[in-house]
């Protein structure tokens, strides 16, 4: 993408006409990128972006009248104007000490791929790992809802018009990857505030099996806003696990949009994991197409400050025998605040779908918050389902306890916090050195 660069900033209040005067800018920086590199784009790629920006023109940004963002005010997203990253970026220093957590890793810097940095797999068969761009010149893909039918807001549009890379994943009937694969995004600029847009399409055969980690950190103190779409497709019997852990500067933005849509006996597994940053929301949308299709979605948010982490999620059963799980545990401290809502919907004909939903949230000081919305909607007789949500402070009996056995207070309060996130952190326990890097970060982010 261009370099060109907003300087505007605006200090007041996100009304209609400010919500506008946004929608107009980011619409005369998309006309002077196409302009400055749109020529070396295929015509797919030119239409598709073209498509999107009109979506997003119709659109907007969501305010706070949208039920869906109810709980999330995006103000401080649209009073910065953030711009594409230049083509050629430099390798932070920050980015060469990040640990890899797999085998195989693609790593993206603003967005954009990074062959150096990257490991990428070698001749596995029944593998193949393209670019984005790569991708839709050897393809004519049904890949226009990616970028137009299937966009339900300004972000997901805003990620169509100015897609800044990506990959895509194909696994072969029958090929079960052995290790995982991981994806590395790593954001920001010391001087400019910058937008990654990527793209990931993971599409997996009939019976195939994968394990997926994708990573988004940001360079310390940056002012950045990541807004990546994953749009994934499991035929009859595959089995995706997607890992997703988010590590933002204290002044870094996180809108990610996932899709997943599930055959017949596939399972999706996603576990997310976030630790801080200014603002984060993850929307995530599961269809089952197929009968006898599962899905289990886990989360553990760790907030402090005034971080701000929303969790959106709608599975619509549409198919016979399918099951869903959602669990997710929030510990928010200082004046932090977690938001989950999670959606069912058990459309007509949807017979013996099974489906449950759970949040709990431990708050660590008085001025913290949890918001949950565990939602169901039953157009089916023939069903279980239930939901439910806590929220609380740390035991103080247990906390006594503790500390009457000689442990100091600190330690006993760790020790608590511990045991309210280790179910899932323990999702994630087959897989060793991812699970002692987020035991890690629990220790890291508490002190």
């Amino acid at each position: 993408m261009a370099t060109a660069r907003l300087k505007r900033n605006f200090n007041t209040g996100s009304t209609m006409h400010e919500i506008a005067d946004t929608v107009n800018d980011y619409t005369r920086l998309f006309e002077e990128t196409m302009h400055s590199s749109g020529a070396h784009a295929t015509e797919t790629l030119r239409h598709h972006r073209y498509s999107a920006l009109k979506r997003f023109r119709a659109l907007g940004f969501p305010e706070r009248g949208d039920e869906a963002w109810k709980y999330t005010n995006v103000q401080s997203i649209l009073q910065q104007r953030f711009n594409p990253a230049p083509a050629t970026v430099p390798v932070p220093p920050e980015l060469t000490a990040i640990e890899a957590l797999a085998e195989h890793r693609l790593v993206f810097v603003n967005g954009i791929y990074s062959p150096a940095l990257s490991t990428p797999p070698q001749q596995i068969p029944g593998l193949k790992v393209t670019s984005l761009f790569n991708y839709l010149q050897q393809n004519t893909p049904d890949i226009a809802s990616a970028h137009g039918n299937d966009i339900s807001n300004g972000f997901q549009a805003l990620n169509g018009a100015f897609v800044s890379g990506g990959c895509v994943i194909e696994l072969e009937a029958g090929i079960r990857l052995d290790g995982s694969l991981e994806l590395l995004f790593f954001t920001g600029d010391n001087t400019l505030a910058l937008m990654s847009n990527p793209r990931n399409l993971i599409l997996l055969g009939e019976a195939s099996q994968c394990t997926l980690i994708e990573r988004y950190i940001g360079l310390p103190q940056a002012r950045y806003l990541d807004n990546p779409v994953n749009q994934i497709q499991l035929a009859q019997g595959a089995q995706l696990t997607h890992v997703r852990i988010k590590q933002p500067s204290n002044r870094g933005f996180y809108i990610g949009h996932s899709t997943a849509k599930l055959a017949a006996h596939s399972r999706y597994a996603q576990y997310g994991y976030t630790f801080g940053g200014l603002l984060s929301r993850d929307d995530s949308h599961i269809e089952f197409s197929g009968p006898g299709a599962s899905a289990e979605m886990r989360g553990l948010a760790l907030l402090s400050e005034r971080q701000h982490a929303d969790t959106h999620i709608r599975i619509d059963h549409h198919a016979t025998d399918c099951t869903s799980r959602q669990s997710f545990r929030n510990i928010v401290d200082q004046h932090s605040r977690a938001v989950f809502t999670g959606r069912v919907v058990i459309h007509h004909g949807a017979q013996r779908s099974d489906a449950s939903q759970a949040c709990h949230a431990l708050l660590l000081s008085r001025q913290a918050e949890a918001d949950s919305r565990p939602q169901l909607e039953i157009y089916a007789d023939n069903v279980k389902c239930a939901h439910g949500a806590t929220t609380g402070y740390l035991d103080q009996d247990a906390l006594f306890y503790l500390c009457s056995r000689g442990i100091p207070h600190a330690q006993a309060e760790q020790l608590l916090i511990e045991a309210f996130a280790k179910e899932q952190l323990g999702a994630v326990a087959e897989i060793p050195m991812l699970s002692v890097y987020l035991e890690r970060l629990m220790t890291r982010n508490r002190h």
